[in-house]
């Protein structure tokens, strides 16, 4: 078998890279330096391979390497004061001055810089000794992994957040999907945010499954919020998954009973099965939200119907049915509607039935009449760990097993 040489090598290493499969750059590197130990250009992708990755310590001893072979590199000298700063502050002040002679746009490096001032003592350098061969595949390898691409991995994770909202305001959904993917393949893979803004972009790339796949993620991890919920609910009526769709809508409106997105969207729901009173029930409560909001319009044409349905309904009875109602005795018993042991038994079938929205609000309203009922406690809990929210339940239940104590 021929073997390759090292710049086939690197120029394969920089196409994987290019291409976002960061391994198979790494493993061509590896591949490099095995032909040529001395390759700096080798150890410098690794070292930004790693970064990528969120390996410091590994992207730091590439890095070291690189500069040991070649220690006038700018991009190498940058990338260790960027990584050094959090843990060897000295060595990365002199190592940003160093990549301030051939690098002078970065406000990062003037920052780490000034942090301390040049003294006479030498810099502690990789104890690797830097042979008298010169390096010569440096240039290419800086051309295709520049050093914006390597250092911007390494920038604070709230201003990756914060940027990349900007970039989807703009419609730059792919070139979100870029700047995020690095990192949640390395340091970020536990960051709710980032996971929803992928999906987010996968949706709008026309990627519906893998939107699916990663809102459920990052839901999974720690995205509460009802818009979240909601774009999954949509994603997934999209893919025909009508009730995983009505499950996500109920839990944006556990977390967030006024989402009038969420309430809109499971009253088309409940319209296309033909359960019309459901459907007046949640765009009712829009309306009571946002009085001028649309969805008015759809209501009346429900009422209307309904109204007809009524009307005709009144025809078919007759005048023996009326005389007899006229003459009901006026002494009515009172209604058991309205007791406080009628709505918690409704609230029970509530939760029983699986409208979790419904019995978690029904549950609130009682509470809210009687918030030292223990009984009512215990059963929102229930409600709450049927629809999934078990750190909410397991607070209700303390709350209820705090007031039985207090009676005892």
């Amino acid at each position: 078998m021929v073997q390759r040489t090292v710049m086939e090598l690197l120029e394969e290493a920089s196409i994987k890279a290019s291409n976002g499969d960061i391994l198979g750059a790494i493993d061509s590197y590896d591949q490099a330096i095995d032909v040529d130990p001395s390759s700096a250009s080798a150890w410098y992708g690794i070292g930004v391979m790693q970064a990528k990755r969120g390996n410091t310590a590994d992207a730091v001893e590439a890095f070291e390497r690189a500069h040991a072979l070649n220690p006038n590199h700018g991009a190498t000298n940058a990338n260790l004061a960027v990584l050094l700063e959090g843990s060897d502050s000295v060595r990365a002040s002199e190592m940003a001055r160093m990549a301030l002679e051939t690098i002078t746009d970065l406000e990062d490096l003037h920052r780490i810089a000034s942090m301390h001032e040049a003294n006479d003592e030498a810099i502690i350098t990789s104890e690797v000794a830097a042979p008298e061969i010169p390096m010569l595949e440096a240039t290419a390898v800086e051309e295709t992994i520049p050093l914006l691409q390597s250092t911007a991995v390494l920038k604070d994770i709230g201003l990756v957040i914060s940027e990349v909202r900007v970039m989807l305001s703009d419609g730059e959904f792919q070139e979100a999907l870029d700047v995020i993917q690095p990192r949640l393949e390395g340091d970020a893979s536990a960051s709710h945010e980032l996971w929803s803004i992928c999906g987010i972009c996968l949706s709008q790339l026309g990627n519906d499954e893998e939107a699916i796949q990663a809102i459920e993620y990052a839901i999974s991890i720690g995205e509460d919020e009802a818009k979240m919920h909601f774009n999954l609910a949509q994603l997934l009526r999209k893919a025909g998954r009508e009730d995983d769709a009505m499950q996500s809508l109920a839990n944006a409106l556990l977390s967030d009973p006024a989402h009038v997105n969420s309430l809109i969207a499971r009253g088309e729901v409940f319209a296309a099965r033909g359960d019309n009173d459901l459907a007046v029930q949640n765009w009712s409560r829009v309306i009571a939200i946002d009085p001028e909001h649309s969805v008015a319009e759809r209501l009346l044409e429900i009422e209307e119907v309904q109204g007809q349905e009524e009307e005709s309904d009144d025809d078919e009875f007759d005048e023996y049915q009326i005389e007899d109602h006229e003459a009901e005795d006026e002494s009515v018993e009172p209604s058991v509607v309205d007791t406080t042991a009628y709505r918690v038994a409704k609230a029970q079938d509530l939760t029983e039935s699986g409208d979790h929205v419904a019995a978690v609000n029904a549950w609130k309203e009682l509470l809210q009449e009687d918030s030292q009922s223990a009984r009512i406690w215990n059963g929102l809990a229930d409600a709450l760990a049927v629809a999934g929210h078990i750190d909410r339940a397991q607070q209700c239940r303390q709350r209820a097993e705090y007031i039985e104590n207090d009676e005892q």
